[in-house]
């Protein structure tokens, strides 16, 4: 899952089946590495890490920053590894298909976290 001796930490395509294992894989990236981004930055927006959570599939993208891994991680902390996930309208297209976090609906500049199929309505996960 995780290559240590590959160009980035995360290889392009890993894949979590659970908000634990995703959480514990960007707290050992954050700490072991001095990336400045999650994914080769040459691949721009590009989804660089998957999380699929029962019938929902979330994307990380290859430019989600160091800076906003540490603002997620931080937030993280206070919910004891239980974050609130709420899925709300992109302002940059209109779609229900992005990622913010915890009970005051928190979002993180650096940080790309999107449901893959945009949604018809928020929810929450």
């Amino acid at each position: 899952m995780l290559k240590m001796n590959s160009p980035t930490f995360f290889e392009k395509g890993t894949t979590f089946y659970s908000k634990s294992d995703f959480n514990k894989a960007l707290s050992q990236w954050y700490n072991k590495t001095d990336e400045v981004t999650i994914g080769d930055t040459s691949y721009s927006q590009a989804s660089w890490i998957f999380i699929k959570l029962g019938m929902y599939d979330f994307q990380l993208n290859a430019d989600t920053k160091r800076i906003g891994v540490f603002d997620y991680l931080q937030i993280l902390k206070q919910y004891e590894q239980d974050l609130p996930w709420h899925i709300v309208e992109n302002t940059r297209n209109s779609k229900i298909n992005k990622a913010v976090f915890g009970e005051d609906f928190k979002k993180i500049s650096g940080f790309y976290l999107y449901i893959k199929k945009a949604l018809e309505t928020t929810i929450t996960i």
